[in-house]
Formats: C-alpha cells, sequence, structure tokens
C-alpha cells in the first residue's frame, strides 16, 4: 500500500513534537558523556523536524487505529510519560548532579509538550464520538464547585512547583501561591454548567464555556448516584471531576439512569 501524505490533526503533531522533544531531550542528556552523539543547534534542530514529520506522518496512514488507541487511553499516557524526565532531573538533583541550564529547559519543555498532546488527545476523542457514535440522551449539568476547586487547586500546585524545581532547582513560594489563588478564584467566577450526552462510548462533556470537548468513558466513572431526583456522576480520568443533573420533570428520568448505571456495572465487569 502506497504512504499517504499526512493531513493536518492537533493529536498527531503534538505527538511528534512530544516525541521529538523526547528524543531531543534524551540527546542533550547524553551528549556530555558520549561524544560522537548530535550537540549542535543545527543537528539537534535537524534531528527534531525530522523525528516530528516521521511521527506525524506514521501516524497518519492509519487514523482509525489512532482512534482505538485513543479509546484506550493512549493520551494518558503520554501524559503520565511527560512526568517522567522530570522526575529524573529531580531525582538528579537531589543526589547531587547539576544539570546543564539547557538540560532543564528541555525538560519542562517536554513536559509541556507531553501535557499538550495528552490534551489534544482528549479532545480528537471526543470529536470522534461526537461525529461516529449515536447520542442517547442529553442532559442539563453542573460542574461540583468543590471538586473544581480541589482538582485545579492541587493541578496548580503540582504544575507550579514542579517547574520552579525543575528550572531553579529549589521552590519558590510565591510562584506557586500565585497560581492556585488564581485557579481558586477562577472556580467559583467561572461557568460551571455543562451539557452530557449519554452515548456508547461514554458520557460526552460540552463544557459550555469556551473548554474542550472531553469524554467520560463508562469505565472511568467512580460511581452514579440518584438521589432526589438529582443525578450524580464523578469521573477519576482524564481528571477529577463530579457533575450533577437535575431530572425533576422529565419523563425519561429512571430510563436514562438505568441506562447510565448500566453502561458503568458493565464496563467495571468486562475489566475483571
Amino acid at each position: 500500500m502506497r504512504p499517504r501524505l499526512p493531513s493536518y490533526d492537533h493529536f498527531s503533531v503534538a505527538v511528534g513534537v512530544f516525541v521529538g522533544g523526547l528524543i531531543l531531550w534524551a540527546l542533550l542528556s547524553i551528549s556530555r558523556v558520549v561524544p560522537f552523539v548530535p550537540s549542535t543547534p543545527a543537528s539537534l534542530g535537524t534531528v527534531f523536524l525530522a523525528v516530528v514529520l516521521v511521527t506525524w506522518t506514521v501516524l497518519e496512514q492509519s487514523p482509525s487505529r489512532v482512534d482505538d488507541a485513543l479509546e484506550r487511553g493512549l493520551h494518558l499516557g503520554l501524559g503520565v510519560c511527560s512526568i517522567l524526565p522530570l522526575s529524573a532531573l529531580l531525582v538528579a538533583q537531589a543526589a547531587g548532579y547539576s544539570p546543564s541550564p539547557t538540560t532543564r529547559w528541555a525538560t519542562v519543555c517536554l513536559a509541556l509538550a507531553g501535557v499538550i498532546a495528552a490534551t489534544a488527545g482528549i479532545h480528537r476523542r471526543a470529536t470522534t464520538c461526537l461525529r461516529e457514535a449515536s447520542v442517547e440522551a442529553t442532559l442539563a449539568a453542573t460542574q461540583s464547585a468543590w471538586t473544581l476547586l480541589v482538582s485545579s487547586f492541587v493541578l496548580a500546585i503540582l504544575s507550579t512547583s514542579v517547574v520552579s524545581l525543575g528550572l531553579e532547582g529549589r521552590l519558590y513560594l510565591g510562584l506557586v501561591i500565585g497560581p492556585a489563588i488564581g485557579s481558586t478564584a477562577g472556580t467559583f467566577v467561572g461557568n460551571r454548567a455543562a451539557t452530557l450526552s449519554v452515548t456508547e462510548s461514554g458520557l460526552l462533556v460540552n463544557p459550555r464555556r469556551g473548554k474542550l470537548f472531553s469524554v467520560l468513558s463508562w469505565g472511568w466513572l467512580l460511581r452514579v448516584d440518584y438521589t432526589d431526583e438529582t443525578l450524580w456522576v464523578t469521573s477519576l480520568l482524564p481528571v477529577p471531576q463530579t457533575y450533577y443533573c437535575d431530572l425533576s420533570g422529565r419523563d425519561d428520568a429512571e430510563a436514562i439512569v438505568k441506562t447510565i448505571r448500566r453502561r458503568h456495572e458493565c464496563s467495571h465487569v468486562s475489566t475483571l
């Protein structure tokens, strides 16, 4: 089969940048001890661009396989992999090794590229679900303020702490507290309304506040509760989040809850 020219896709390009950054980070890390590896800006840039183009082209040869991999959580694996170089950097610093400023910046940029790739994967999976899946029901929902507050606060603290430690080797309190306060304020100021669409793959979330679509797979749901005509859905991935839906006045409320519970229970049984 003849290779086809790749079409532009945010996820494929983002993965290419991440893989290219990973190769670049590895070359920078070993350049001190292995003299024959590429080390000049021109050679490193050439290697980076070549890896980006090859990765992008390979992924676009079979978009359906990429979609299947995203269904199994490939994008979440990229997010985890992006943390590993930062962890190695922090361990090296704790052991007394002092990486060069170039290596520090490359490590932080690699982590950022991994987060961007994971986010692009979330969006692509949701877009595919929206295009191909049959919507069985649509629910007006609101995201729980407390769950959003805790997850935003923790993510802000962790991300700024890791970046501060990675770049400077020390923790600057002001750099950490600022984003944490900002994320806390944004929780109560922002619009928490959302639309949940029930599909075979999971709950398709439309935040209705300018953010990207996402899919809460049935296997990712932690709990599904229905009390006082209010449906509560809590998911652990891609980030911890809780939504509640007022189903009072809907004739199909019981049928919707039954469908969601059945899909949730079946997904957990299939993974055992």
